[in-house]
This record gives structure tokens, C-alpha cells and sequence, in this order.
């Protein structure tokens, strides 16, 4: 926390180390994906709070694996699948924590070396290329162009996608 007069490693409400990051992180929404554009960082951020955690992640463990799976989707993945029984934080659900690790797999790290001719867009990268992904928030069908020269058409009110490999 920044206060007037200096700061402080604290939240207002707890000191749980995963609730004074992860505090920073909510609420989680595709326009979370800026989180994801530099995973080194992530995955340090993350391997911090495991470790003040005593390598336990008791509380908002949902969202912490959807802040995980933008650096280590895999490891992300691993830990929703070991851990079945619990109940996500109130305004998240099973569905959603799911659906972001899970496609991260799939769709790989944020890519923000590249961008696009509308603001609703995400570029992904993994070892099998790029993802490109596109919201068309208007009535007629849009060309997306990508400043890598991808072009990705998405009908009105409807996401798009395609993968190219690299």
C-alpha cells in the first residue's frame, strides 16, 4: 500500500502475501491479459508468494493459478486438476478459472510484441506459433490487421480466431 508518508507491505484487510498481490490482479477479465505481458516477471511474482506462503496456497487459490497461467499455464493446469475440492472466491467460479488456464494452454504466453487495428484483440505465443484473437464490438464484419501483417475477418458482435505458425 502507498500511503502519503511511505508504504507499506499490507492490505487494509489482511497480511496474507496472496491476498496483498493478488489483490492487484482482480478482477480477472480478458482485460487482465496486460498481467501476461511480461511472464518472467509473473512467474517470479508468483514464485515469491508461494514461498512466503510457506508453498501452500490456501486462500484465492483460483485466482492465483489464473495469475500462474500466464506465465506456466502447464503448472497452472496441474495444480486446478490436483485440487478438485475446493470452492472458487466469490465472483469467480469453477467455469471461468477453467476456461482462462486452460486456454492459456492451449493459446500459449501473451504476445505484446504485436498489435492490432482494434483494441479488443490478444496475440498469443507458443511453441506451435501464434494465436490470433479478435472481438468485433460493431454491427458489420471487421477486418482485423495485425502489425505482423495477419489479417483476421470477425463477424459483428462475435470473437474471432486463427493460429499461424511461426
Amino acid at each position: 500500500m502507498v500511503w502519503g508518508a511511505g508504504g507499506k507491505y499490507d492490505t487494509w484487510f489482511d497480511q496474507d502475501p496472496i491476498l496483498i498481490h493478488g489483490i492487484n490482479f482482480l478482477p480477472f477479465t480478458g482485460s487482465s491479459l496486460y498481467l501476461g505481458r511480461h511472464p518472467e516477471y509473473v512467474q517470479k511474482n508468483f514464485d515469491q508468494v508461494f514461498e512466503r506462503s510457506k508453498s501452500v496456497i490456501y486462500t484465492w487459490r483460483d485466482y492465483m493459478q489464473m495469475y500462474l497461467a500466464l506465465s506456466d499455464p502447464k503448472r497452472a493446469a496441474k495444480m486446478l486438476d490436483e485440487d478438485s475440492h475446493f470452492e472458487p472466491e466469490f465472483g469467480n467460479s469453477r467455469a471461468m478459472l477453467t476456461h482462462w488456464v486452460k486456454s492459456l494452454g492451449v493459446l500459449g504466453r501473451v504476445d505484446p510484441s504485436v498489435t492490432a487495428s482494434i483494441p479488443t484483440y490478444a496475440v498469443f505465443k507458443n511453441d506451435r506459433g501464434r494465436a490470433y484473437v479478435a472481438f468485433n464490438p460493431g454491427k458489420k464484419k471487421k477486418t482485423v490487421r495485425f502489425s505482423d501483417g495477419t489479417k483476421l475477418s470477425v463477424p459483428p458482435l462475435e470473437t474471432a480466431w486463427k493460429r499461424s505458425a511461426d
